[in-house]
């Protein structure tokens, strides 16, 4: 979800409207009966962090991004827009593509191996490090459970190359900010990922990006191997926040003199993509 902060234009800042905003997810949230609140910002975007931190949701994961570059440079230029259809239809034509020239390769895993490269992303370091995140949509991160893992098998969207290192790629194309091909997941050992993504490339032909946790295990002492694969990366992160939703951590009181609720926030279902 997007912080308070961050869903502010520049004519409503200053107004206190970012605090109120941020007040109403805290109790749309906790109707879902969720277990914790979490949202993505930028590393500079220091309205957003001091905000959050004001009701206890505070930094938990910061993430890089990588893609492949012909020129070597880190500029990043922004696809366009995937809330635009014909632009959501191109790019899910392009992600099919792609996990057809992958399966080509022989690089596309079966149900058979599902269960022991589960068992690899679940021990995995570089998970945890990013509090068992994935991206199946750009900027809308969620927990990759055994379950959705093996959804992403069905449909033919987990890479490897010799189980040291896993990738998914979804195959559809998601309404988001941005229409980049974009690598969902990318954990294992170092090593094995700069080589998994590199032959991920060739067989491809195109860039693709991804994120990973920084100071993960999998980069720490490897970034020039990602980098003699053609792979960049911007000094600019990602920030993930987060605020449990337990006991421990009441909800706070809503003040009616800065927020109403029009509707008593009710829970929803969440579509299954």
């Amino acid at each position: 979800m997007d912080g308070g902060a961050d869903a502010v234009g520049t004519a409503g800042r200053g107004l206190g409207v970012a605090a109120d905003l941020q007040m109403a997810e805290i109790h749309w949230v906790a109707a879902q009966n969720a277990s914790v609140l979490r949202y993505a910002t930028g590393a500079t975007n220091e309205a957003s962090h001091r905000l959050g931190a004001r009701d206890g949701i505070n930094l938990v994961a910061a993430f890089r991004a990588w893609w492949w570059s012909a020129t070597g440079s880190a500029d990043d230029d922004d696809e366009p827009s995937a809330f635009d259809v014909d632009v959501r239809e191109d790019a899910t034509r392009r992600r099919q593509a792609a996990l057809h020239r992958l399966a080509g390769a022989g690089l596309v895993i079966g149900t058979a191996d599902a269960d022991q490269l589960w068992q690899l992303i679940d021990a995995d370091p570089t998970f945890a490090a990013g509090q068992r995140q994935y991206e199946p949509r750009s900027w809308a991160m969620q927990e990759l459970t055994a379950e959705l893992f093996q959804r992403h098998v069905v449909r033919g969207e987990v890479i490897t190359e010799g189980s040291d290192a896993v990738a998914i790629l979804v195959n559809i194309q998601l309404p988001a900010e941005d229409s980049a091909l974009r690598l969902a997941l990318l954990v294992g050992a170092g090593a094995a990922a700069a080589g998994l993504v590199a032959r991920m490339h060739d067989a491809i032909g195109e860039s693709f990006r991804f994120r990973v946790p920084r100071d993960s295990a999998m980069m720490v002492g490897h970034e020039q191997l990602f980098r003699d694969a053609g792979f960049v990366s911007p000094e600019w992160e990602l920030h993930l926040l987060a605020r449990p939703m337990d006991s421990e951590h009441p909800i706070p009181a809503l003040d009616a003199r800065h927020v109403v609720l029009a509707d008593a926030p009710a829970a929803v279902t969440p579509p299954r993509w």
